[in-house]
């Protein structure tokens, strides 16, 4: 089984997507070959849908696909075809590449960090070769953190296998880092599992450790509370350029061997947003507000977070905020809920739910309040 996606329809050729299109990181890329499909060509684009358990679509289009644009090097394609590779592993085999730049990527994020105010730089440690595009990253988050005059500590990535110690010593690592500091992580699963071991340390996000993420899957990083700032990679300008290099070799023309596209930018979240208050007590209160919206929040837990009396918590807020606590605590929980309104399609009731609101009519109330605009209204009016 497979499904076509027509573009034109003026005798098309047949381009095949090997590549699974329900990845979030892969979306964009066929978006872009959409793109450059409808400007520049007459194709039709055609998808394995939900046949890739076992890739037999291959064989039983090998007669109707003119090229490739394929992310799986080990897969023997039929025939000689014309292939476009999208992925920076095993890409050498191909005639042509289009890949995101990982080092440039990783210098990405050392910058910023660097302009949120993060002056220590820490990564998580890699075993060299095993995966290239990390060594790349690596590398160029390294290189700009050190040029910005950011030092750079190692620290046990929490997915390294075959070592029964690496829980305690990544908690070790995290509590001996100087803080604060920017610490990198190379994909979404390395940043989950590093902010369960965060956490056991008693460490706060964003003033004591900081989280950027050499990808961006929407999805999973908002889902952590806080949630994670990440790179934008421009997975639709991959899958341009992808489109633009297939094209020219189905026509016979020279391409450029390995197309490198730089990312876009750093998607901000939570997780970078570094209290700059020289209150040190003020900052602790901060922080454990924004980590604890989705519990109930009186003063005197907030008090007891920040180590003072309610009494002295609620002074020092009025004299160097000029708002109470509990001010501070609708803040955050209507800024988190302007965020998801703006940035996900999460159901009213699930936004209400991540901002600790108790319903859905609260949410509306504080967002009313707040933009003179209903939640459905500012959702439309940001889009």
């Amino acid at each position: 089984m497979f499904l076509t996606l027509a573009v034109k329809s003026v005798n098309p050729s047949y381009i095949g997507i090997g590549f699974d299109s329900y990845r979030p990181w892969n979306r964009g890329v066929l978006q872009g070959v959409t793109r450059y499909a409808r400007e520049h060509a007459d194709w039709h684009l055609v998808l394995p849908g939900l046949a890739t358990k076992e890739m037999t679509f291959f064989q039983e289009l090998a007669e109707r696909v003119d090229g490739w644009i394929v992310d799986r090097p080990y897969v023997s394609l039929p025939g000689d075809l014309p292939q476009v590779a999208i992925t920076p592993e095993g890409h050498d085999r191909f005639r042509a590449a289009v890949i995101s730049d990982m080092e440039a990527i990783g210098a990405l994020a050392a910058e910023a960090f660097f302009a949120a105010g993060y002056r220590q730089a820490a990564c998580l440690e890699i075993v060299p070769g095993a995966h290239p595009p990390d060594d790349e990253r690596d590398a160029g988050f390294r290189r700009r953190a050190e040029e910005l005059g950011m030092p750079v500590e190692p620290v046990p990535s929490p997915l390294i296998q075959g070592r029964a110690d690496v829980s305690k010593a990544l908690i070790v690592r995290l509590r001996c880092l100087v803080k604060p500091v920017g610490l990198f992580a190379h994909n979404l699963n390395e940043v989950h599992a590093l902010s369960f071991f965060i956490a056991e340390a008693s460490l706060q996000v964003p003033n004591e450790i900081g989280l950027i993420v050499g990808g961006d899957d929407r999805t999973g990083l908002e889902a952590l509370i806080p949630s994670v700032s990440g790179i934008d990679r421009n997975m639709s300008q991959i899958g341009w350029q992808a489109a633009r290099q297939l094209h020219r070799l189905l026509r016979g023309e020279a391409v450029e061997r390995v197309i490198r596209v730089p990312p876009l930018g750093v998607v901000a979240r939570e997780s970078t947003e570094l209290d700059r208050h020289e209150d040190v007590v003020i900052r602790k209160a901060v922080q454990f507000i924004r980590n604890s919206l989705l519990e109930p929040l009186p003063m005197s837990r907030i008090a007891a977070a920040a180590h003072v009396s309610e009494s002295s918590l609620h002074r020092r807020f009025r004299r160097v905020l000029g708002y109470t606590p509990a001010e501070e605590v609708r803040r955050q929980r209507l800024r988190r809920a302007l965020k998801l309104l703006r940035e996900t399609h999460l159901p009213l009731a699930d936004v209400s739910e991540r901002c600790g609101y108790a319903e859905s009519s609260q949410l509306s109330r504080a967002v009313k309040g707040e933009t003179g605009m209903t939640p459905k209204g500012f959702r439309q009016a940001t889009r």
